[in-house]
C-alpha cells in the first residue's frame, strides 16, 4: 500500500486521473478531510475539488502508476 498527497489544478486533470485509475486492477482510495472516495469515481473525485490537497491510498506497489501520479504530487 502506498500513500501520496496530490493536488489537481483542472477538471481535465481529474478526468485524466480517473481514466488512468479505472484501468488499474487494484483499489485506489481518495481521502479528503473525513471523506473517503473511490478514486475510480469521476463524480466522487470531482466533488473533492480542485486545488485541494488530497490523499491517495493505492493498494498496490505498481511502478507505472507511481510514475504517473507523480505529476499531481502536491508541493
Amino acid at each position: 500500500m502506498e500513500k501520496y498527497t496530490i493536488r489537481f489544478s483542472t477538471l481535465d486533470e481529474i478526468k485524466d486521473f480517473v481514466a488512468k485509475a479505472e484501468k488499474c486492477d487494484f483499489d485506489i482510495d481518495l481521502h479528503y478531510n473525513h471523506i473517503w472516495i473511490d478514486a475510480k469515481s469521476l463524480m466522487g473525485v470531482m466533488a473533492a475539488g480542485i486545488n485541494k490537497e488530497l490523499s491517495i491510498i493505492c493498494h498496490s506497489n505498481d511502478r507505472c502508476f507511481k510514475r504517473y501520479i507523480s505529476r499531481y504530487t502536491a508541493a
